[in-house]
């Protein structure tokens, strides 16, 4: 840093008082900064000078940042030049003096070294639009004299601007009377179009090759210009431009409004971002912010603007649900940060996104909810007072208060205070919900729960819909709990609270949907990198790291860890394979699918395939603009595809659903279904396992397809693969029996319902050498997941047993496993995780090995017998095997009635089939609890009160060694044994005791056992 002596300053002055006579001033009465600039475009350079014009009795803070002060001189009527030091941070500060100052600097900036995204000195233009000149500590009007090439043509804010002819210069000289922080200078070679709108000059400053879009922004910005004086008041200024920059800006100054050359060229821009930063020319621009009261502009500008064209085009509902989601993504539950402590978004990435959440969107919904409590004409009326008695003023929220309390004579002091000084919001739920029927009309009755740390006062909007039509109500609470009671003539078919999104709220979790501004917003956002090649990812790595996020090798990541934090898949891997399958990623560009994280509600993973490093880069550097999305695509850095997953609108209650029928005419007679049928190469026949009704259909539409067709393949998820051999052999040699084949199979270790229900299933596939397939795998893999949380625990030669590629994430599946795995929650279960990864596995392992048994057996059909969640035909094998073999085709059939009727809808099935109720004969039990301690050891560990053990004398501890003669070496044995008996039966029991032969006659008993739970082995007792 050098200071002006000697010789220096009156080259300094000269340079100073070069300046046209008329923008001096004698004796100031307000602080006034001139500024003089010539630029060295080969060395990237900026030189400029200040004189800073300071009235009596004011002091001055400077602040240079990153300039080179090349000279300072501090001047006062009647004394010696001074020449005041730069403090520390190059900051240059002077007291208060009772007599008016000038204070001349000379200073530099340079563009060549530094990675500045603001600033920009070149032949190709130049763009001061970050920290470039001494900016001070408080408002100032301007005067700028700039030299730039004769071809070049200029902008800054101004009220006027003169531009000269010097030789092979141009002179620019502006001015600006209204007090600002600092200002902005454009040059370049633009080709200038202007109109006349009344007292508005409004132009285009576009290059040559985007020349041919000005006509066409000009015509937008006049229709926007136009439309906000009818809705607020005269435009600011007498001049406004929209500027094409270089460098990626979308930057509002007053008079003009600064875009990127590559944002300029997107066609939705005129319908977007133009109107916003035109708005800004009154709200911000017109209208100051006042620093020390909290910054109103951001959220008053994006709602006038960006929602009042959402509203232009019927969207406006989904541009408040995209707001709340995008806070939801940004803002945590603890978050401590309020409106009232917003100034600006800043440069930390992570800070940045909260802050833009809380500054913008929390702040578009306060005046959305405003709107709402005035109604429309009072909230204009506001707007337009606002305006009127604050043009060209700093003010904070206590104007924009003021002005709407006086136009609708309320005191709106509460509606402020909560949504300007609250840091959280509201979490609403029902409760309680019951509905009766009183006087000839229905009445609803809940309790409305609000979750904040201290209630907000809410006007909640609520939705019913009846057999009459909807209607609408709107219920004012400010307590955590609200009892509430709505009345309808008709019967009410739903409720929805706030369906139309205009509260600041938290959505519920059927409202909520993943987006990538979830993973963004991540407070532990990791990267997976595949083992195999992740150069392709290297740009989108770095960008993400240089925002925080952590990146994990694949070799490193446990199932375990995968259930915390927002994870982001680089290509294909064998955790994403075990989540998602294949989901499909695009192999010609840049694809990015956002999904929720099977193993943890509301937890975000990110899918991500590119076809080349080239394809990465290029769209890598534009991800930030698209946070509200589910899934994108781009193809060489164009955007080609962007979606939102669907989700409900509003916290939906469903109450009196109207019932479904089918038409008469649509029954078909058996022989109908079984034709259609069999024009399918796999059929699913569900069951609930213990309703012998559901078994014998299955035995019926078995033996009719195979009359039609004999090639045929019994495929049954009661047999584990590794019981296949057995399968086999017993389909193909008649000289292995039944109890040979149970007990190779393991049926009662695998399986364990009772073997009559699928007797003559299994018999007839032997009696007709049909083969059978074992679908399933074996129990331990899915009780070692439900127990303990993770596959972790699992070896890879488990894992080698079962199918790798698994989708936790098709529509329906979580919120069909949910109630099961609530009432297993008791059971040992370590959490969902662990229990859908248990499911996947099962079902993912059944689909492959239909897939299996297709290959192997290429011309026959394939019928599949499995519990009837297992072939729903939306989240069950089907979908699983069309995966896998996307042009076959599938039939599913789902038994209604018989012992377990009711439950099942008809989009799982193609078709739903009422069976009559029908029993097995009771089996005959002995009444014993068996534990068998080894290989050929069969112990009675318990005797039950309900049978006739205890009688015939038989006690806890005996061995087993034959009943009915047959030597009992197992269970299997056992239960073989009893298969054909019935209760009343005498049987011989013979034991070891201590040592001793006994011998027992025992009378077996209908035991009912508990009712077990559908879809899920368990144990009998014999």
């Amino acid at each position: 840093m050098k200071t002006v002596t000697g010789l220096l300053w009156p080259l300094l002055l000269a340079l100073l008082l070069s300046l046209p006579l008329e923008l001096s001033a004698a004796q100031p009465t307000s602080l006034h900064h001139t500024i003089s600039i010539s630029f060295d475009l080969k060395e990237q350079l900026l030189r400029g000078t200040s004189r800073l014009s300071i009235p009596a009795n004011r002091g001055l803070g400077l602040r240079c940042g990153s300039l080179t002060v090349t000279g300072t001189v501090l001047e006062r009527a009647g004394q010696t030049p001074q020449t005041p030091a730069m403090g520390a941070g190059n900051i240059l500060r002077l007291p208060p003096s009772p007599q008016a100052r000038e204070l001349y600097l000379s200073w530099e900036l340079s563009t060549r070294d530094q990675q500045d995204q603001d600033n920009l000195i070149s032949a190709q233009g130049i763009t001061l639009a970050g920290s470039w000149h001494p900016l001070a500590d408080q408002a100032m009007t301007f005067t700028l004299k700039a030299l730039i090439p004769r071809h070049f043509t200029a902008i800054s804010e101004a009220e006027t601007i003169i531009s000269r002819v010097r030789g092979k210069q141009r002179e620019i000289q502006t001015s600006f009377t209204i007090p600002l922080a600092g200002i902005h200078f454009v040059a370049g070679p633009y080709q200038v179009q202007s109109r006349r709108l009344g007292e508005l000059t409004l132009s285009s400053y576009f290059f040559a090759e985007d020349a041919q879009l000005a006509a066409e922004y000009l015509d937008r910005a006049q229709e926007y210009i136009r439309s906000y004086e009818g809705l607020i008041g005269p435009f600011p200024y007498n001049r406004y431009s929209i500027v094409e920059n270089r460098l990626p800006t979308g930057l509002a100054m007053p008079t003009f409004t600064l875009l990127g050359q590559a944002v300029i060229r997107l066609p939705f821009i005129k319908d977007t971002s133009l109107g916003h930063e035109i708005l800004h020319s009154w709200w911000g621009n017109g209208v100051f912010v006042a620093p020390a009261s909290g910054n109103w502009s951001e959220g008053l500008t994006s709602y006038l603007a960006d929602h009042l064209q959402a509203e232009q085009g019927q969207r406006a509902q989904s541009y408040r649900k995209n707001r709340l989601l995008r806070y939801d993504a940004a803002v945590p539950e603890d978050n401590l940060f309020s409106l009232a402590q917003f100034r600006d978004a800043g440069h930390d990435q992570a800070d940045s996104r909260l802050k833009r959440a809380v500054g913008y969107d929390r702040a578009a919904m306060l005046f959305h909810m405003l709107r709402q409590k005035l109604g429309t004409t009072l909230f204009q009326e506001g707007l337009r007072d606002f305006y009127r008695n604050n043009r060209f003023s700093y003010v904070g929220w206590e104007e924009i208060e003021a002005s709407f309390s006086r136009v609708s004579g309320q005191n709106l002091s509460p509606f402020f205070s909560q949504w300007l000084q609250g840091s959280d919001i509201p979490n609403l739920g029902l409760e309680q919900l019951e509905i009766s029927q009183e006087q000839g009309g229905s009445v609803i009755r809940f309790e409305l729960v609000q979750q904040s740390r201290e209630p907000y006062t809410l006007e909640i909007p609520i939705r019913i819909t009846t057999l009459g039509g909807i209607r609408e109500e709107r219920i004012t609470t400010n307590s955590s709990r609200e009892q509430v009671e709505l009345h309808s003539d008709y019967l009410p078919r739903s409720l929805s609270i706030d369906p139309g999104y205009d509260l600041l709220r938290r959505l519920s979790r059927q409202e909520w949907v993943p987006t990538w501004a979830h993973y963004l917003g991540a407070e532990q956002a990791r990267i997976l990198v595949p083992a195999v090649d992740a150069e392709p990812y290297q740009p989108l790595i770095q960008r993400l790291r240089q925002l925080g996020a952590e990146l994990k090798r694949e070799e490193e990541v446990s199932n375990r860890e995968l259930q915390q934090g927002a994870w982001l898949f680089l290509g294909k891997s064998g955790q994403r394979s075990s989540l998602f399958a294949d989901p499909g990623g695009t192999t010609t560009g840049f694809s990015l699918q956002v999904r929720e994280n099977p193993l943890k509600p509301e937890g975000i993973m990110v899918l991500v395939d590119s076809a080349s490093r080239e394809e990465t880069r290029a769209a890598a550097g534009r991800l930030d603009h698209y946070g509200k999305y589910s899934t994108l695509l781009f193809q060489g850095g164009q955007i080609r595809e962007k979606r939102v997953q669907a989700s409900v609108n509003g916290i939906q209650a469903p109450l009196i659903a109207p019932p479904q029928g089918v038409p008469t005419r649509a029954l078909l007679d058996f022989s109908q279904i079984v034709g259609r049928l069999a024009a399918s190469r796999v059929i699913y026949i569900g069951e609930s396992h213990t309703d012998y009704s559901a078994h014998l259909l299955q035995l019926q539409l078995i033996q009719a397809l195979y009359l039609r067709n004999p090639k045929m393949v019994i495929g049954m998820e009661m047999f584990p693969r590794s019981s296949q051999a057995a399968l086999d052999r017993y389909s193909s040699d008649p000289s292995f029996s039944e109890q040979d084949f149970l007990q190779a199979s393991r049926y009662f270790q695998v399986w364990g319902y009772d073997y009559r229900l699928y007797r003559e299933i299994i018999s007839f596939a032997r009696a007709h050498q049909l083969p059978m397939v074992g679908l399933n795998l074996d129990k331990a893999l899915t009780s070692s997941l439900f127990h303990s949380g993770n596959t972790d625990q699992l070896s890879s030669e488990q894992l080698a047993t079962v199918a790798a590629e698994r989708d936790l994430s098709l529509p329906g599946y979580r919120q069909r496993l949910e109630p099961i795995f609530r009432m297993h929650r008791s059971r040992g279960s370590k959490g969902f995780a662990g229990f859908i990864q248990a499911q996947a596995l099962w079902d993912e392992t059944m689909a492959e090995s239909v897939v299996f048994a297709l290959r192997k057996f290429p011309e026959h059909q394939l019928v599949v017998i499995a519990g009837r969640g297992h072939v729903d035909r939306r989240s069950g094998i089907p979908p699983r095997v069309q995966r896998r073999l996307p042009a076959l085709v599938q039939r599913v059939v789902i038994p209604e009635g018989g012992s377990n009727p009711g439950g099942a809808r008809e989009e799982e099935a193609d078709f739903l089939i009422p069976t009559r109720p029908m029993e097995l004969r009771p089996a005959g039990k002995m009444g014993v609890v068996l534990e068998q301690r080894d290989e050929e050891t069969v112990r009675i560990s318990r005797i039950s009160p309900h049978g006739q053990a205890a009688e015939a004398g038989l006690q806890a501890g005996d061995i087993i060694t034959a009943v009915a003669g047959t030597p009992v070496t197992s269970v299997a044995d056992l239960k073989c044994s009893l298969l054909d008996r019935s209760p009343g039966d005498q049987v011989d029991i013979r034991v070891r005791r201590q040592g001793q032969q006994l011998h027992y006659r025992l009378e077996l008993s209908n035991l009912q056992p508990g009712r077990m739970p559908r879809e899920h082995p368990r144990f009998s007792v014999p």
